[in-house]
């Protein structure tokens, strides 16, 4: 019996699944870039540099002078359901603000999904 005969289903592997879902999040080079960027706004950068090598298509690189991610959080920065914006379903609709390094409350760009997550499965990423 053929394997795409009707009716017939099958699991699509995991690696498969994880690049399906991460089209969701991030479609294309300007929607990579655009939510790297949006994460350096939320860290509190004031200079933000982003460089891309073959038009993004082999790497696209963005540095800033932001907050950064405390080191013990940095292995669950691409993490899946992993995020310092949310806590809570009603965090979606409450949670607006996010403290900055002083402790500050301050707007965030608000919680856009998991950007990070997406690209680490679409490409190499390296932090």
């Amino acid at each position: 019996m053929c394997r795409w005969a009707k009716g017939f289903i099958v699991p699509i592997a995991q690696n498969e699944v994880k690049r399906i879902v991460s089209g969701q999040s991030v479609t294309d080079i300007s929607s990579a870039v655009k939510e790297l960027v949006d994460n350096a706004l939320d860290s509190g950068a004031k200079s933000i540099n982003i460089r891309l090598f073959n038009q993004g298509l082999d790497v696209i690189e963005v540095s800033d002078d932001g907050s950064g991610v405390p080191s013990h959080s940095r292995p669950l920065m691409a993490m899946k359901h992993a995020t310092s914006k949310i806590r809570s379903f009603n965090d979606l609709y409450e949670n607006n603000f996010i403290p900055d390094q002083n402790s500050t409350p301050r707007q965030n760009l608000g919680f856009r999904g998991e950007a990070l997550f997406c690209l680490a499965n679409t490409g190499v990423m390296d932090i």
